[in-house]
């Protein structure tokens, strides 16, 4: 059979304070810029590049030198790593996006002394962009809207 991963994000006890809302919409913005780029011929990449940009003029910029974008796997019956993007670390090859393929992206990010915030959904790449197929991002706008 074939398995997947998805990442909601919730917030334990009472409403959250501004600063962990503030984690969570900047890592729900970075899933929507990855969804925004991806279309076949996408590269890995860029993905990565489209994430750093909202990271980076976030107010957790600060924490951008212990986020990597490490791995990245497809839906199936193994659990494969298909890239290992990073903006830290060269990479020899880019990994294009074709069209059918079925991601898992969960930009995260982590800061000492608040938590972490990984919204994370399924994305499957069509002939002209991508199609989202979990909910996860709209369970994190849910939570803002509260």
């Amino acid at each position: 059979g074939y398995h997947s991963d998805i990442q909601p994000a919730y917030i334990v006890g009472k409403k959250g304070t501004a600063r962990q809302l503030k984690l969570i919409e900047t890592s729900l913005e970075m899933l929507r810029a990855m969804v925004e780029v991806t279309r076949p011929g996408t590269t890995d990449t860029d993905l990565v590049r489209a994430a750093y940009r909202v990271l980076k003029k976030s107010p957790f910029a600060p924490f951008v030198r212990t986020w990597t974008f490490g791995h990245g796997y497809g839906v199936g019956s193994d659990y494969p790593d298909l890239t290992g993007a990073t903006l830290n670390l060269p990479k020899p090859e880019q990994m294009a996006l074709r069209e059918n393929m079925h991601l898992c992206y969960e930009p995260g990010i982590f800061v000492p002394g608040l938590g972490g915030a990984a919204v994370e959904d399924q994305v499957l790449v069509t002939k002209d962009g991508c199609e989202v197929l979990t909910k996860c991002g709209d369970r994190a706008q849910e939570l803002l809207s509260n």
